[in-house]
């Protein structure tokens, strides 16, 4: 588990620091192994704990430097998807690539909830309409036709409601969809 260092320090020798360390990743990644550094000279690195490599570490990281605009958009794509934009822009590379984006998981979970109680009204819709035609046989065909009728059409309307709620987890997927130009 990592935690978070922070102290304060002389604005020159930070300077000093900060020249130090354009060579070395910056001034997070310096101050790590100055702190690596520290430790295995003095005996305190554990055993355990292999060393990282951190040219080997930085394989699976990309630096991008946006302009103003591009971050403001950036930020504000990723803000209304609730997403840090670091990890909006991972999941827009993702779905660009042709690995599936994420869909948010309180709407998919919203949405499989108004799934799952629309298919039992519909299933209670259909009972009653079953009963509804038990009695038509036997008694009065005309009186219960209209009644039908309009169960038949909540029927229709909860089977096009829960194919709506499909439509809209796809919705959330086809915000991620890229044009297939390769510039």
């Amino acid at each position: 588990m990592e935690k978070t260092l922070g102290f304060k320090i002389e604005a020159t020798k930070l300077a000093k620091i900060d020249a130090l360390a354009q060579t070395r990743g910056g001034r997070g990644p310096f101050m790590r192994q100055l702190v690596d550094a520290v430790l295995r000279q003095s005996g305190a690195a554990s055993e355990a704990a292999p060393l990282v490599d951190r040219e080997a570490a930085g394989e699976h990281r990309l630096y991008l430097r946006p302009t103003e605009t591009e971050l403001a958009v950036i930020r504000h794509r990723a803000k209304e998807r609730r997403m840090t934009p670091a990890t909006w822009a991972m999941a827009l590379v993702r779905r660009h690539i042709g690995i599936a984006a994420p869909v948010d998981r309180e709407l998919r979970e919203e949405l499989l909830n108004c799934r799952q109680a629309l298919q039992r009204i519909g299933r209670n819709v259909n009972q009653i309409a079953r009963a509804a035609n038990k009695m038509a046989l036997a008694d009065n065909a005309a009186e219960i036709a209209g009644e039908l009728q309009k169960v038949n059409d909540l029927r229709a309307a909860i089977g096009a409601a829960v194919e709506g709620i499909g439509a809209a987890t796809k919705a959330d997927l086809s915000y991620w969809e890229v044009s297939s130009e390769r510039l």
